[in-house]
């Protein structure tokens, strides 16, 4: 489906972000993964959460480019119709993200946001407030580009290390967002 009029985009510091893709999709039911994800994902090191999540994880190994899936439903409830994801600067802001810890974003730390606040530190690790759950239908998928350079000094300054941060602070290649959205699909 079409993703215009559904949510937009607005890059305020394309130096540090210079790609930002999304793919909207719909009907989306959040259930366990199959054993053989489950396994592959067991064999690597991570641990299983949801088809979704998993789905996720998987391609960031598989092709090297990290995804992020954020529940669309509840970026809408915060912002209405037609949510405006940001990448922005927000040196003082606070955030909760998915490992349950409140961070205080630094000076120079790019941020995925909406009009209401900050959803996540861009490349590395999003918030809880939009995270998947089982009562998710509708699932927005993120693949993005980020400065390598940022990242590594933002996963330093807030002492948090993800697959995701470790392989954007080696440098992904824009062009891989529109494989691993597709492949997300």
């Amino acid at each position: 489906a079409p993703i215009e009029g559904q949510v937009d985009v607005d890059i305020q510091a394309p130096e540090l972000n210079p790609r930002f893709t999304m793919t909207l999709l719909k009907n989306t039911v959040v259930k366990p993964s199959p054993f053989w994800m489950t396994h592959r994902l067991k064999l690597i090191g991570q641990r299983p959460i949801n088809n979704i999540v998993d789905v996720t994880n998987y391609i960031t190994f598989e092709i090297g480019q990290p995804l992020h899936a954020y529940d669309y439903d509840e970026l809408v409830k915060r912002n209405g119709e037609n949510p405006i994801l940001i990448t922005r600067l927000a040196e003082g802001e606070t955030i909760q993200t998915l490992d349950e810890v409140k961070r205080t974003i630094g000076a120079n730390q790019i941020m995925v946001a909406d009009s209401q606040g900050t959803l996540g530190f861009g490349g590395i690790m999003g918030g809880a407030e939009t995270e998947i759950s089982d009562r998710t239908t509708t699932v927005l998928l993120e693949a993005a580009a980020w400065n390598f350079i940022n990242i590594r000094k933002t996963q330093q300054a807030q002492k948090v290390f993800t697959e995701a941060g470790t392989r954007f602070a080696r440098n992904v290649h824009p062009s891989r967002t529109i494989l691993g959205n597709k492949r997300g699909i």
